[in-house]
This record gives structure tokens, sequence and C-alpha cells, in this order.
């Protein structure tokens, strides 16, 4: 504070603080209004209302007292008379379009400032953004791009508030720290206000601010496709345009010929009104009452006018100026700070099925939910177990599966369940240990589930090993099957391969009766015997293959196939 202080000082112009707009409560009960006087009308109406009802007052006396002084006055003309009823109605008219136009003109005031402090903030917030592609590449010229752009915001939108406001410098705004922009900036921003050069200092800021994103765009810290990037230039220029808007509603005020005209009418009103009540009226006290009301309502709507006129001014009516600026101090330090990074994701416990999440709905704050010690004590999942191998002996598989078995109960054992919270807890920590019960539960279920998928593993494995041994023992049978049908075969010999006939039509020549028999052993195909014997049992393999054959031609012959 000391070195901005210090910096404002040597050269930065301070600007007027304005007080704080009043704050009350538009549900309390109406008596509660009448002991503020801060900010009231009331008091400059009285000033107007309070004689003219004494006025009606003494007139009534002086009627009572000599008679002769109403007929002298003349006060009996007026009595009844058409003249205070169209002079009332004139002024109430000019008042009330006089209010209207305040009105307007203050709520398109506090509309325009917020709507140049968004597209500012907007333009601010999209290039911090744009700027997180390139904070691990560059992450030295990512933060001076950013401390140099929230400076220089929050320099553009203090002096924005300066030029609109109007009357008694008595402080000056907040801004960030200026000690953090370099000296050739800072002594630029001081000439260009000051004669000769004497330029607006919020044009200057927000030429620099878009030559600071020109300058890194063209390095590499924006990379952003153009088209994206140029919508940042159009909420800077946006926000130039209604802060133009300000400036308007501060450099044209309500005509004078009307401000003139109204405040003509309502003294001429505040000395005719007396007259009227004094002839119409015989008691004191109903004549100052209704001389005193109508003038003190015409005279309070014609200052509040006056103070809605100008939103930008120093009193308690006026717009808080520097709440707004503290409130941009404040965005600024939000969007410079490192969670400003953080890229938000789902948590574990994040149900993703849609139809769920109407029964999620809680009227919770976001504090409610952040349980750290609740999170810490969540336990990590469990491993899957191995899995168990198909093609191995049932003792083997027995032994593999024995793990997995032992990890199935461990797996389904029951969470622990979540620690009740008394009846007194906040509704978000109910909240939140009601979504923990749900979550233990489905693990309960899962575990269940996985335990009889492992069993039925390792069923379905233990018949895989006992499959496997009967057909290792059924190859082991055949092998040695053949190994002692083999000599027999050799000395039987070869037969000669049979032909056959071209007009035969029944059996021919080769085949015997011992080929109709298909259940000898000699008959199996012969690229099973391929791989039953031996280099050395070549011999007794051919053997069998021209067996084969003539089998075949055989039940060709027979018309068999």
């Amino acid at each position: 504070a000391e070195v901005v202080r210090s910096r404002l000082e040597a050269g930065l112009s301070r600007v007027a603080v304005s007080s704080k707009m009043i704050d009350y409560d538009n549900t309390a009960w109406l008596i509660t209004f009448l002991t503020k006087w801060q900010g009231s009308v009331v008091p400059r109406s009285l000033l107007i209302s309070v004689p003219s009802g004494l006025l009606c007052v003494a007139l009534m006396y002086l009627n009572e007292e000599f008679p002769e002084f109403q007929d002298n006055f003349g006060s009996r003309s007026v009595t009844g008379s058409q003249l205070w009823a169209a002079l009332t109605g004139v002024v109430v008219y000019c008042i009330g379009f006089r209010t209207h136009k305040a009105y307007a003109r203050f709520w398109e005031g506090t509309t325009l400032l917020h709507q140049m402090r968004g597209e500012w903030f907007d333009s601010v917030s999209c290039l911090i953004s744009f700027s997180t592609l390139a904070r691990k590449a560059k992450p030295t010229e990512v933060a001076d791009f950013r401390h140099s752009l929230v400076r220089l915001m929050s320099l553009c939108h203090g002096s924005a508030l300066e030029e609109i406001q109007e009357g008694n410098q008595d402080g000056g705004f907040e801004y960030l720290d200026m000690n953090g922009l370099d000296q050739d900036t800072l002594r630029y921003l001081k000439e260009a206000k000051m004669p000769p050069l004497a330029f607006n200092r919020v044009e200057v800021l927000v030429h620099m601010m878009q030559t600071l994103i020109v300058h890194a765009q063209d390095t590499g810290i924006l990379q952003i496709a153009p088209p994206i990037l140029s919508r940042v230039f159009q909420t800077l220029s946006r926000g130039q345009v209604n802060l133009m808007n300000c400036k308007k509603i501060k450099a044209t005020l309500f005509p004078f010929p009307y401000v003139q005209v109204i405040s003509i009418l309502l003294y001429v009103l505040a000395l005719v009104t007396p007259v009227v009540m004094s002839g119409l009226l015989e008691h004191k006290h109903w004549g100052f009452i209704l001389t005193f009301i109508p003038l003190f309502g015409l005279m309070a709507l014609n200052y509040a006018a006056g103070e809605l006129e100008m939103p930008f001014g120093d009193d308690s009516n006026d717009l808080p100026l520097k709440e707004m600026q503290e409130e941009m101090n404040t965005s600024m330090l939000m969007l410079i700070r490192h969670e400003t990074d953080l890229v938000p994701h789902t948590s574990q416990f994040c149900d993703m099925d849609g139809n769920h999440l109407r029964d999620k709905i809680w009227a919770t704050q976001v504090s409610d939910f952040v349980q750290d010690v609740i999170l810490e004590q969540c336990s990590e999942p469990e491993p899957l177990p191995a899995p168990v191998p198909v093609m191995q002996s049932s003792e083997a598989a027995k032994a593999a599966s024995a793990p997995a078995v032992a990890a199935a109960p461990a797996a389904a054992k029951p969470s622990p369940p979540v620690p009740a919270v008394s009846a007194t807890a906040p509704a978000g920590i109910k909240a939140l240990e009601q979504a923990l019960q749900e979550h233990a539960n489905h693990v309960d279920k899962l575990s269940s589930t996985f335990q009889l998928l492992v069993q039925n593993t390792v069923s379905l494995s233990e018949k895989l090993s006992q499959n496997t041994e009967v057909m290792q023992t059924f190859s082991k049978d055949v092998t040695g099957f053949m190994r002692a049908a083999s000599p027999q075969l050799l000395k039987a010999g070869a037969p000669p391969r049979p032909t056959r006939p071209a007009n035969s039509g029944g059996l021919c020549n080769g085949c015997s009766g011992a080929d109709r028999g298909l259940d000898s052993e000699a008959s199996l195909k012969p690229h099973f015997f391929s791989g039953l014997f031996d280099d050395d049992d070549r011999p007794h393999q051919a053997a069998l293959e021209d067996d084969e054959t003539r089998r075949h031609e055989s039940l060709l012959c027979r018309g068999s196939l």
C-alpha cells in the first residue's frame, strides 16, 4: 500500500472517492425510514412547506381578528377559484416528467457501469484462459503478460470512473500494484494526461492493452485462433462504448428551461396555496396540514429527481464508484492466482448415470461438500486377481486359483459403514453421509458379483484341465496301439492297387471281403498317423497310407460315398 501511495503521489492522478450508497431493507416497516436523514430530501423540502403552512395559519388569524383584512387583501376572490387547481396540475405534470427522466438516467447509468465492468472482465478472463496453452513452454513470458494485463485493466477501470465522477476530490481509487509496471509505461501515463498532450488516459490504456495482446499473439503466448482472439478486441471496444455512454449522461444535464419553470411554479404555488386554504377552511390546524402536505410532496419529488439525474456524484444517493473499483480489483486478483489454471473434473463420487441426477439435487453450499478428512480416508481400489491358466493339470490349476479364491472373500467383504453423524450436524454432511453409504452398498454388490465370477472361472479351469488329461491319455493309447500293430502290417505286405473297370457298375476285381469292414484300426486317416511315427517308421506309415487308399477306392466302387 505504501508503494502504491508513493507512486500515486509521484505523478499518477488521484481521483475522488464517492460516499457509500445508502443501503436499506425495503421490506422493513415504513416507520423505520423516518429516522434516517443521510441522503434524505426531507430537510430541504421542509424549508419551503413548513413556512407556507405557517403563512396559512397567519392569514386565518388575521381574518378572525380583522374581518376587513380578508376583503382588503382579496382572499375571498380566490375562494373556490380554478386558478389553484390549474396551477397545481401544471406543477404536478412537470415534476412527474422530470422524475421519470431522472430515474431513467439513473438506471441507465448503473446499467452501463456494470456492462463496462463485465465486458472488460470478460476480456481479461479470456486472455488469461488463452495463455494457459503456453504456460509450460514459456512460463516467464506468460506470467509477465498476465501481471501486466491485470495492472493495466485495474488502472483503466479506475481511470474510467475518474472521468465520469463529479464533485470534490477528497481521496483516491485503489489500483493494483502500480510499481509492477515498468518506468516507461508509468512515465507515459503521467505525461499523456498532463498538458500539452492532455490525452484521454482510458483511451491510452485501452490501446496499451491491445498492443500487449498483439505482441503476445505474435510471440506465441496466446496460442489461439485469430477469429476467437478477435472477440477479445470486441469486448474491449464494447466496454469503452459503455464508458462513452456514461460520459454522455454526465455531460448532458436535464434541460435548464424545464428546471427553471418548475422552480418558478413551485414558489408561486407555495404562495398561492396558503391564501386559498385560509379562505376555504375555518380551523387553523387543518389549514396548516392541507397547505403543508401538497407542497412538501411536490418539493420532495423535485429534489429527489435532482438527486437521480446525476448518478455519478459523491453523495449518498449516487452510485458507489469506490465499491465498484474494489470489486474490479478483487476480480483481477482472482484471475492472477495459480488456481485459475485449475481444470475441473469429476470425483470418485460422481454418478455417470444421468437418470440418477434428479435424486441428487441438494440445496447445499459448495463448502458443505468439501470434506478433506473423509476424502483422505477413502481406500484405494483393490487390484484384480491374477488370471488362471487354462491348459494345465488340475493340481496346478488348484494351486494357481488358491490366491484368487482367497482374494475373493476379501473383495466381497462389506465396506466399513460410514460413521453416523448427529442430528445437529449440517445438512451438507448428512447428504454426504448418505452418498457415501450408497457408494458403499454399490461396492458390496460389485464385490459379490466379482466373487461369483472368480468361482466360475476356477471351476471352468478345473474342467478344462480334466479334459486335457483325458486327451493326453487317449493320445498315448492310440500311439501304443499303432506301434504294436505296425509289425503285423509289414508281414502282410501291401497288396497291389486295384484298377476300376471302365464299364463296371458293381464291385471291382481288387475288392475283397476284408475290405468291406470299416471297424479295422487300419481304416484311420493317413493325416492322423503322420504325427505318430518317427523317421525310422516311415515304411510302416507308407503301408498304412496305401491300405487306406485301397479302402477308399473299394468304398467308391460300392457306391457308399
